[in-house]
């Protein structure tokens, strides 16, 4: 299931001040994995990213000026669809940190020759 989810910032009063916790830019196929996240926001700048969060069968994609606040405890990933800026956003009343991960795609190097013959 693909969702593209559009969504404001939480209107708790709790919730309405936030801290601006990272900013991090990802090249496509860049992920972040985040431990222990919720109440946590994603918050794109640029680009578009993935999320999927431990326990969830959502796929949520987010574009540029979009941000989704993270629900589940556990494991979440966030992946870079395309180069992306994102911004992790904590509320002021929370005063623990996730553990943010940032795993790059590897890139296969082909060493060698190529033959081609004609029969």
């Amino acid at each position: 299931m693909r969702m593209l989810a559009r969504t404001g910032p939480p209107s708790a009063p709790e919730d309405s001040a936030w801290r601006i916790e990272g900013r991090i830019a990802l090249r496509s196929g860049e992920l972040l994995r985040i431990r222990d996240g919720r109440g946590w926001t994603i918050a794109v700048a640029e680009g578009e990213v993935w999320i999927t969060q431990d326990g969830d069968s959502r796929d949520i994609v987010i574009e540029a000026r979009d941000r989704f606040r993270l629900e589940r405890a556990g494991l979440s990933l966030v992946q870079a669809l395309r180069h992306s800026r994102i911004t992790l956003l904590l509320p002021l009343s929370e005063h623990r940190a996730p553990r943010v991960d940032r795993i790059r795609p590897r890139t296969t190097r082909y060493w060698g020759s190529i033959f081609a013959s004609s029969t």
